[in-house]
């Protein structure tokens, strides 16, 4: 900062000049060269919204070819980050052979996470430097005049400041890969104990399996046992009920003819109240029929009645038209005939005089 303001105020830094006090000639011949194109330096907000075209499933990929600004530059320098962690990763890139799509999910939400943390503490330091960068431009004396030897010496010191702002950066990008490269093994412990209670569950749910199956096999044992033992329990009743057969068949009989009976007094009750219920269905089906035919007999009367008052009025009012047209042509004929005779008249008078 303090370089760039004071080779804003010193001659000697603005313009190269050779030892003869003109421009070198070196530069005129090199403007004549075929310029080559130049990448562009982008800012941290640049590099905050592009697309990155790592494919990796570690959090930490490899630092790109990034051309930043000087501000830029040194927030980095200052923080120790890499710019290609700012860069915006979808979940695709993430992936690797053989890992499970939930920790796939884990790491990306982790990389945007750091992501927006990491872009937090740049724009807050990029702030502090330009608040400090203001500060040191109010407090420089515009008056004071540097040597070369002085600005050889702050050169130095830049230097000194530079390589020391680069393994404090150095310094904090290792601490930072410690702390991520711990987060991943802790990440990792995690996994494997995930992986042995998962493994442990499925063990468990085997021994489940199986232990129903050996009751589920004892049970059958026991319905297959006692499926014999009910067999052999109805041959010994059906030896034992041999001799009773006949009385019981009779009894039965007996029983199965009470039952037909009952059965078939019972169907001809239901078929009397069925016969008595379809007749007051009829009766009031018939009821309600002859009182629906009187009540339209009743309105067809009124509509009937109605229709001949309409006609009367209709014809009184006919009979009245009639009249009146008759009226006006009778007062029609008698004043054509009258204006005739007037007519007549005034011409036979003229014809005398």
């Amino acid at each position: 900062k303090k370089m760039s303001l004071e080779r804003s105020q010193s001659p000697i830094l603005s313009r190269p000049v050779s030892s003869s006090g003109f421009s070198s000639t070196s530069g005129n011949v090199e403007k004549k060269k075929k310029k080559k194109k130049t990448v562009p330096a982008v800012s941290l907000e640049d590099v905050f919204n592009e697309v990155s075209v790592v494919t990796s499933a570690n959090l930490n990929p490899p630092p790109g070819r990034i051309l930043l600004t000087p501000r830029s530059a040194e927030v980095c320098l200052k923080l120790g980050i890499n710019p290609e962690i700012l860069k915006v990763r979808d979940v695709d890139s993430f992936w690797e052979s053989g890992i499970d799509p939930a920790v796939q999910r884990i790491r990306h939400e982790a990389y945007v996470q750091r992501r927006y943390d990491t872009m937090k503490q740049c724009r807050l330091e990029r702030k502090r430097m330009a608040v400090a960068e203001f500060e040191a431009s109010t407090n420089l004396n515009t008056t004071e005049t540097m040597t070369p030897e002085m600005i050889l010496q702050q050169q130095k010191e830049q230097s000194s400041t530079l390589i020391q702002l680069e393994l404090l950066r150095i310094e904090k990008m290792q601490k930072r890969q410690q702390k991520e490269l711990e987060q991943m093994i802790q990440f990792e412990v995690n996994r494997a104990k995930l992986q042995q209670d998962m493994e442990k569950r499925i063990k468990e749910a085997k021994k489940k399996d199986e232990l129903r199956k050996k009751q589920q096999e004892k049970r059958m044992k026991l319905m297959a046992e006692e499926r014999r033992l009910r067999e052999l329990q109805k041959l010994a009743l059906e030896e034992a009920e041999e001799e009773n057969r006949l009385a019981v068949a009779k009894e039965m009989h007996e029983k199965e003819r009470q039952m037909a009976e009952e059965k078939e007094a019972a169907m001809k009750e239901m078929r009397r109240r069925a016969q008595e219920e379809e007749l007051e269905r009829k009766k009031k089906h018939e009821e309600h029929r002859q009182q629906v035919e009187e009540f339209f007999n009743e309105e067809q009367a009124e509509l009937r009645r109605r229709l001949e008052t309409m006609q009367l009025a209709e014809k009184k009012k006919q009979d009245q038209i009639m009249q009146r047209q008759q009226q006006h042509a009778e007062n029609l004929r008698k004043k054509t005939s009258h204006d005739r005779r007037t007519h007549r008249a005034k011409h036979g008078n003229g014809q005398s005089n």
